[in-house]
């Protein structure tokens, strides 16, 4: 599961599967050890927000100014739903993670290349091959 982005024209491709998600447990452990090392926007989540978490699902990100395409963990910033969480090291899937948490805040991701803020790669968001300029197309892989 997971979704294919790719150019008709020039066979360009970046996929993004549900399977880097297998090592969510010790993706979110680590993450919540290092909150200080993703900048300020996350360090002042933590500071306000002790016992939040980042969203560690993966997905591409597309800067609008000069075409750069990556994919990268999401780390939006969300709170427990409940009085009572488990641990990190109890929550093992994205779906276990989403029954305690919900996001209140995006991560803002900045372009490697440029600095600009990038876009979420979504269904709905027109994105040109970095390649040969030609529109991409996101298809669901099973």
């Amino acid at each position: 599961m997971g979704k294919l982005i790719y150019c008709e024209k020039c066979h360009y491709r970046l996929e993004i599967t549900n399977s880097r998600n297998f090592g969510f447990k010790l993706v979110v452990t680590q993450f919540a050890g290092r909150a200080g090392t993703f900048g300020p926007e996350i360090k002042n989540f933590f500071d306000h927000f002790p016992d939040g978490a980042l969203d560690c699902t993966w997905n591409a990100y597309h800067c609008k100014k000069c075409g750069y395409l990556t994919d990268e963990y999401r780390l939006n910033m969300c709170v427990p739903k409940v009085d009572k969480c488990p641990s990190f090291s109890q929550i093992s899937t994205p779906i276990e993670f989403w029954r305690y948490y919900h996001m209140i805040q995006r991560y803002t991701h900045c372009c490697d290349m440029c600095g600009e803020p990038m876009t979420e790669v979504t269904g709905k968001v027109k994105v040109r091959c970095p390649e040969c300029g030609n529109y991409l197309v996101t298809r669901k892989m099973k």
